[in-house]
């Protein structure tokens, strides 16, 4: 397997969900969010660096796997849960009552993450790229202006 359209593929970067209720609550009441997050992923150095650097204050709720972050979330163990944009969405469809849920605009930080495929299919690769490419942001496709291309 090799990665589809290299460092330009930025596709998936970590944002935030939160139970839409604790969000308007937290603005008129502000207080150190329980926020869960996977351990030993980027994302929980990512959370760590975006808290600190808007001096915000949180309470990490660590979990080991996937499926415990998800459970804790769902259980209201959190007020905010933190990972890759796609998974957020996906994760919120699984959820007791999704429509409660929001994901935020904001990211958080800014990961390059793509589409893979088998060696050897040069026609499903080449699919994937462009459409990988057509789809990707144009800030954040090149740093270069489209002329000097």
């Amino acid at each position: 397997m090799y990665p589809v359209a290299m460092d330009r593929s930025v596709a998936f970067w970590p944002k935030i969900i939160v139970n839409f209720i604790e969000l308007v609550l937290h603005y008129l009441k502000p207080s150190s969010a329980a926020v869960c997050v996977q351990s030993g992923t980027t994302t929980e150095l990512n959370l760590a660096d975006y808290f600190k650097a808007n001096k915000m204050e949180y309470n990490p709720v660590v979990f080991e796997k996937l499926e415990e972050v998800n459970a804790a979330y769902d259980a209201g163990r959190c007020d905010v849960y933190t990972t890759d944009q796609s998974g957020l969405y996906g994760i919120r469809l699984t959820l007791g009552s999704p429509a409660d849920h929001v994901v935020l605009p904001e990211i958080i930080s800014k990961e390059p993450l793509g589409p893979a495929v088998r060696q050897g299919d040069d026609q499903w690769y080449h699919i994937v790229k462009w459409s990988s490419l057509c789809s990707t942001p144009r800030s954040s496709a090149s740093p270069r202006p489209m002329s000097t291309r």
